[in-house]
């Protein structure tokens, strides 16, 4: 049994020999973990398409396990956030923070639209002192949506919460 859901690439991890295991956003699904087989040889067909960061259309296999992606259509890849070390910087720090923050399975259109909307306003900054203040605001409406408000953790020198 196949699908298909649209989704961004958040994480990839070699596995095995010549697999790779990718995390997910999904539109319709969540975050998940999937498995993309033999994207390590040099002949595999996906392997361009599977970078971090891209926004696809994916077909996934059912697996008993791990589902398997079939096949990937790019509908963006932002080239110029990773072409610029500043916007790549900002980026992976919010996903490293989406990515935590985030449960498997939890399937929130909103989170979907606000992780694009992301990497969208980073893409477009051209200063790099845009991106500390994008990442912060990412931070609060990625804390809002989860329900933490909007600052979810205390602040370094805020000694009057301890």
């Amino acid at each position: 049994m196949t699908y298909k859901s649209q989704g961004i690439i958040i994480r990839k991890k070699d596995y095995r020999d010549a697999d790779r295991l990718f995390t997910v956003y999904t539109f319709d699904r969540g975050k998940i973990q999937t498995l993309a087989q033999g994207t390590r040889k040099i002949e595999s067909k996906l392997a361009g398409s599977l970078e971090l960061l891209n926004h696809c259309t994916f077909t996934f296999a059912k697996g008993k396990t791990l589902d398997r992606i079939a096949t990937v259509d790019v509908h963006q890849t932002f080239e110029p956030i990773k072409g610029d070390l500043f916007a790549l910087s900002a980026v992976l720090h919010g996903i490293a923070l989406f990515d935590e923050l985030v449960k498997w399975d939890l399937r929130d259109e909103p989170l979907f639209l606000l992780l694009l909307d992301f990497f969208e306003s980073i893409q477009e900054g051209t200063k790099q002192a845009h991106f500390p203040a994008a990442v912060a605001a990412f931070s609060r409406k990625l804390s809002a949506q989860l329900g933490y408000g909007e600052e979810p953790f205390p602040l370094e020198n805020d000694l009057s919460s301890r």
